[in-house]
């Protein structure tokens, strides 16, 4: 089974360093002078003149160069195009034929003549004879060993330096290292700072506030061996040496009071990113342990008992995955937003280059980005934030509570509203009247002829795909079968074709829905298709409202209409999907209103905004060169290769070893 990955997943990786994974190049082949010379005179020409301006050195447009054999075999982002002694196998031949279903190449010249197309083609033959020359790299694996840089070597005490001069005024190991250093420039140590001075600078490097005269004249006259000691422990011992150091760590990671800008008038306010400043600030003055206070800000949620990670307050470190921009909601730029935070922030490592490439210098494939990229994609902020802390005034938070449930229970009542009219009968008749109209327009189009019936375009649309699904197919649903065979007829010959459409379509035999043919017979024959849409619309709020009788007949109505995909089967809390740009403005207006009272009121709870994993992981494939519509190689969940491969090993060693 493979193994689980979810935030917690990030933990693993963030002590090890790794061993390198360079793959070595294949060797060159060596071709005969006559192989060499016919390259020279009939084929470089070719991709010099028609083909290196798109790839070769400078631009290799869909990752793909021409100009050496290596960068040729090793193909384009989508794989090989050419095989080496069979033509007929390789796509270079097929693109510059102008095959079907390839590519036409060149794009931007004219087609290659057939003398150069069969030249190709025995150049193809022949295996790509090529002469020896010098390759550039082309991708981190050509360069030197990443484990060779200086930032990837284990930390090691370097040894003493011997000193001469300035050996009587080195107070610590520190120092000889400061002093060498001095003595090869011919410098000595500054005169020690006054008393006055370096108490001040105690204050502020701790707090980043100025003593008052008093204390600072207490620490003057104190001339114990400990004053230094004592006012540095008096100074971390301050809730002011929390709030001064908090504010570095909240640059790394990138904190906020908003969360970027948002369309639609929406108050980009985040009331509770105050909790994880908080946080950062406690666990400082608390002077909590680094590990956990790494682990906690990644993932909170996994280190406490189920009922308890629900309210705990150090749910709130994870705002250090969530105080981020919006990105006007686009998933890919708020993933990329948190693989940066959690790999430079933590790790000192641009990983987010390897969104479009592999890193240029570092041993980081674009396949690691996009297992990162599956962690928080399989993660979701929730809607409803966990309470982590009530207010103390317990009468401003009943007040608080119930002003909330007035616009809560506004908002509802709109839901209602905006639900109750999608499914009344008449503006039902409206919608699948249109739906018919409608059938074949595009997008844009579609939502401006829906704008001037006054409908909602994406219920409308919604429609419109189930009319579709069950009667414009080879075998219509026997629901929409009489909606087929009447739709089918001319409008201006509708009132009289219509009549024995009708009588063919109520015989005993025909394979109508009962229900339907029933409502057929009883009814005078429709004289126009709008009677048809009213038939219809009639039968089917009378099944979503409950009011069928329980046969067959009408199970077969209500399994149509509550298909997944069906618009009506919509629940009025998921209405939302269906609002028009005038709908979510007043909705807007009203969430507006909670989001002031969140900020204001004293009667707000304390929220966390956590992150959590979705019931369902959603693992991505890579996307080439960042573009989400050209997937590569599946990217399931994990961490980064090299550290995983070296933590791995160092697993291995401790369980091999004797102790």
């Amino acid at each position: 089974m493979a193994p689980k990955f979810s935030i917690r997943t990030l933990l693993g990786g963030l002590i090890a360093a790794a061993p390198g994974f360079l793959a070595a190049a294949e060797a060159q082949p060596t071709f005969p002078g006559d192989q060499i010379e016919f390259f020279e005179k009939n084929i470089r020409p070719i991709l010099v003149e028609s083909c290196q301006d798109c790839h070769g050195g400078h631009r290799h447009e869909n990752g793909l160069r021409l100009d050496s054999r290596a960068a040729v075999l090793r193909g384009s982002d989508y794989g090989q195009i050419v095989v080496a002694g069979n033509p007929e196998g390789s796509k270079l031949l097929k693109a510059v034929k102008h095959a079907p279903g390839v590519e036409a190449m060149p794009k931007k010249r004219d087609k290659l003549s057939a003398s150069q197309v069969a030249a190709l083609e025995k150049w193809v033959a022949m295996g790509l004879p090529w002469p020896q020359e010098k390759e550039q790299a082309v991708g981190h694996h050509d360069k030197p060993s990443w484990q060779e840089h200086w930032a990837f070597q284990k930390v090691a005490k370097p040894a003493e330096p011997t000193l001469t001069k300035l050996k009587g005024e080195v107070k610590n190991g520190l120092d000889k290292h400061v002093a060498a250093k001095l003595e090869e420039a011919g410098l000595a140590f500054a005169p020690a700072a006054g008393r006055a001075t370096l108490g001040r600078r105690l204050y502020l490097d701790l707090t980043g506030l100025q003593p008052t005269f008093e204390d600072l004249q207490k620490f003057v006259k104190d001339q114990s061996p400990d004053a230094v000691a004592k006012l540095v422990d008096k100074l971390l011992d301050s809730p002011r040496y929390g709030e001064r150091w908090a504010r570095h760590w909240l640059d790394v990671a990138r904190y906020s009071d908003v969360d970027g800008y948002r369309a639609g008038g929406v108050d980009n306010r985040l009331p509770y990113s105050y909790t994880y400043r908080d946080w950062v600030v406690q666990a400082l003055n608390k002077d909590l342990p680094y590990d956990q206070f790494i682990t906690q800000q990644l993932a909170a949620d996994k280190l406490l008992p189920p009922a308890q990670g629900r309210s705990d307050p150090s749910l709130a470190a994870m705002g250090f995955l969530t105080i981020g921009d919006y990105f006007l909601g686009d998933r890919l730029l708020q993933n990329d937003d948190r693989i940066d935070v959690v790999s430079r922030g933590l790790l000192g490592l641009t990983v987010t280059c390897a969104r479009c490439h592999d890193h240029k210098y570092d041993p980081i494939p674009s396949k690691d980005y996009y297992a990162l990229y599956s962690v928080f994609n399989s993660s979701e902020t929730p809607d409803k934030l966990p309470v982590i802390g009530e207010a103390a005034d317990k009468a401003a938070a009943e007040d608080f509570k119930s002003k909330v449930a007035v616009i809560e229970k506004e908002m509802q009542t709109f839901r209602q509203e905006v639900y109750g009219d999608i499914r009344n009968s008449a503006r039902l008749k409206e919608y699948l009247v249109f739906a018919r109209k409608a059938l074949e327009l595009q997008s844009e189009q579609f939502r401006g002829e829906a704008g001037k019936a006054k409908l909602r375009d994406r219920y409308a649309d919604g429609l419109r795909d189930m009319v579709k699904r069950n009667a414009y197919v080879a075998k219509p649903h026997p629901v929409m079968l009489a909606w087929k065979k009447l739709s089918d007829l001319p409008d201006g010959d509708f009132a009289a074709k219509a009549p024995a459409v009708v009588q063919e379509l109520t015989k005993p035999e025909s394979p109508v829905n009962a229900v339907v043919k029933n409502e057929l017979a009883k009814r005078p024959a429709p004289k126009t298709f709008d009677d048809v849409a009213g038939l219809y619309s009639d039968v089917f709020v009378t099944c979503i409202n409950g009011k069928e009788p329980d046969n067959a007949d009408w199970q077969a109505v209500r399994a149509m209409l509550m298909d997944g995909r069906s618009p009506m089967a919509v629940p009025v809390d998921q209405i939302d999907r269906f609002f028009t740009r005038k709908d979510r403005e007043h909705m807007t207006q009203l969430e507006n209103k909670i989001t002031k009272l969140e900020l204001t009121s004293e009667g707000a709870p304390q929220r966390a905004m956590v992150m959590l994993d979705k019931e369902k992981p959603a693992d991505v494939k890579v996307m080439i060169r960042g573009n989400p519509g050209r997937q590569g190689e599946p990217a399931p969940r994990g961490f980064l290769t090299a550290w995983v491969a070296r933590s791995s090993a160092k697993a291995a060693d401790a369980l091999s070893s004797p102790n």
